[in-house]
Parts: structure tokens; C-alpha cells; sequence
């Protein structure tokens, strides 16, 4: 016998449409349960941090203003005029304009008319 011989003596295997189809349809309820639950759990973790990040914000909130006097900046007013105006007789101003800039989370020593400051 010839190879092509061979390869049409074959039996030809028939597909079952209906297998394929219930397969497909199976496997795509499954997809559609996992991404269900993958869905719930983000939701909930999301639901959860954002619960934890509300009440440990607004303890920040109570503890940072708690015992602390304000000031308002006024147009011409800088870091430094401000920390030279509170500051006691013989304190570094830059050490008291350094812990300003930590109580009020400053990230450069740019404030703004109207701003609300902190003074340790």
C-alpha cells in the first residue's frame, strides 16, 4: 500500500456540532462565574480600604488641628515673615519654619494668599 493509500483509507472523524456547541457553551458560563467573583472581590477590597482610609483620615483630621494655633496668609506673606513672627526669643526661625512645613504637609515653601497655616 502507497502512503496515499493509507491516508484515504482512513475513517474520517465526524464533528458533533452540539458537543462543541454545549462546550462552548459551558466553558463561557464558567468564564462568566469566575469574573462574577473576581468582580465581588475587588468590590469588596475597594469597600474596605476605602472604609479604613476614611476613618484613619479623619483621626489625622482630629489629631493634626488638636492644640495647635492658625494663621491665614495674607497677600506679601512668606514662610519665613510668618516662623519670624511666632517664633520665642533665641529659636532658629529655620528649625520653626521646618517643622511648618512638616505640620502642614508643605512640600516646597510656596503658600498662597488665603491658605490656612499651622504653627507648631
Amino acid at each position: 500500500m502507497y502512503m496515499n493509500e493509507q491516508l484515504f483509507s482512513r475513517p474520517v472523524k465526524t464533528l458533533n456540532v452540539k458537543r462543541t456547541y454545549s462546550a462552548r457553551i459551558s466553558f463561557s458560563h464558567r468564564m462568566l462565574k469566575r469574573l462574577a467573583a473576581l468582580l465581588a472581590v475587588v468590590v469588596i477590597i475597594g469597600l474596605f480600604s476605602l472604609c479604613v482610609s476614611v476613618i484613619a483620615g479623619e483621626q489625622d483630621a482630629y489629631a493634626s488641628t488638636e492644640g495647635y494655633q492658625s494663621v491665614e496668609v495674607v497677600s506679601g506673606d512668606t514662610l519665613w515673615t510668618i516662623a519670624a513672627s511666632h517664633t520665642a526669643a533665641g529659636q532658629d526661625i529655620r528649625e520653626y519654619i521646618s517643622k511648618m512645613r512638616t505640620l502642614n504637609h508643605l512640600k516646597s515653601s510656596v503658600i498662597y494668599e488665603g491658605q490656612v497655616l499651622l504653627l507648631p
